[in-house]
């Protein structure tokens, strides 16, 4: 007799640590932030359910670096979509900041769009304006 745990398909599987307030959170999905040929962009915005709405918080998009038609090739979904990705969506709002996922088509261009997004729609998103990145060890 088997004690294997069931089969579950890997965009199903979630991060592993879990929190207390980490289920708590507001999420506002499907915010369109591009057009295209194919169809609108969305992304989806974590916030943590006890927060004072006249702070901006502190944002970390979440960045997968493969399209969507990729991720879904590999994984059966888009990358904003995976269990993976909203588990540490919901605990980065848990920790008191705000996440965004988003879906993409050109994985650079859409990433620098979403930035842009992000911090000219601040006040709508309850995020920070301020543009603070990190990418090969260097702050811009």
């Amino acid at each position: 007799m088997s004690q294997d745990p069931p089969y579950r398909h890997l965009s199903e599987i979630p991060m592993v640590y879990p929190l207390p307030d980490a289920d708590q959170v507001v999420v506002r999905l499907g915010v369109e932030y591009r057009q295209t040929e194919s169809g609108p962009l969305t992304l989806d915005v974590y916030l943590p359910a006890r927060r004072q709405a006249s702070v901006a918080l502190p944002a970390i998009v979440l960045v997968a670096g493969y399209s969507d038609v990729g991720y879904q090739g590999v994984t059966g979904c888009r990358f904003k979509d995976m269990a993976m990705c909203t588990t540490w969506a919901k605990l980065v709002a848990s920790f008191g900041m705000a996440a965004v996922t988003y879906g993409n088509e050109r994985p650079a261009e859409d990433l620098d769009t979403v930035l842009r997004y992000v911090r000219a729609n601040a006040a709508e998103l309850r995020c920070e304006n301020q543009q603070r990145y990190q990418t090969d060890n260097k702050e811009h």
